[in-house]
C-alpha cells in the first residue's frame, strides 16, 4: 500500500498512523477542549442570537474528506430572508442581510465556533483545507487534480 500524501511532507511520521490516528487524536483533544474552555462565551452567544434571530444555528451542507457531504454549523448571522446557497459575496449588499449582532460574530469569526461539535464529530478537521460549499464545484475540480 503506498504511503499518504502526508508522508512526503512529514519524513519523520510516517503515514498510515500519523495520518489516521494521530491527526484525529489531536481534533478530539483540541475540540473537546475548546469546548470545555468557551462554554460560558458559547452559553452566551446563542443567548444573544435566541435573542435577535428566528433559529440559533445555520447549517450548511459541505463537501468534507473524499467528498462525503456534511452539514456544518455555525452561529445564525444572517436574516431568514437571506438566500441559503451559494457565498455571502454573492450578495449585493450582505449588510443588511445581517441579524442585529450577525455582522458583529462574523467580523470576529465567533459563528464559526459551533464547528467545534463538527471537529469532534471528525466531519472536518483542525488543520486542512475548508470544507468546500455544495457551489464550489471548480474548487472541487482542483483539489481532484492537485491530489488534496
Amino acid at each position: 500500500m503506498p504511503a499518504p500524501a502526508d508522508a512526503a511532507r512529514f519524513p519523520g511520521r510516517s503515514g498510515t498512523f500519523y495520518a489516521r490516528f494521530g491527526k484525529r487524536a489531536f481534533d478530539i483533544v483540541f475540540s473537546l477542549c475548546a469546548l470545555v474552555v468557551l462554554s460560558p462565551l458559547l452559553l452566551v452567544l446563542v443567548v444573544f442570537v435566541a435573542a435577535t434571530s428566528e433559529s440559533v444555528f445555520f447549517g450548511q451542507k459541505r463537501y468534507g474528506r473524499g467528498k462525503r457531504v456534511f452539514r456544518m454549523w455555525k452561529f445564525e448571522t444572517m436574516t431568514s430572508e437571506t438566500p441559503r446557497e451559494g457565498t455571502t459575496e454573492e450578495l449585493k449588499s450582505e449588510d443588511v442581510h445581517f441579524t442585529r449582532y450577525g455582522a458583529f460574530l462574523r467580523k470576529y469569526s465567533l459563528n464559526e465556533l459551533p464547528q467545534l461539535a463538527n471537529i469532534l464529530k471528525g466531519d472536518m478537521s483542525v488543520v486542512g483545507p475548508r470544507p468546500a460549499m455544495m457551489v464550489e464545484q471548480e474548487l472541487l475540480r482542483l483539489r481532484d487534480e492537485n491530489g488534496s
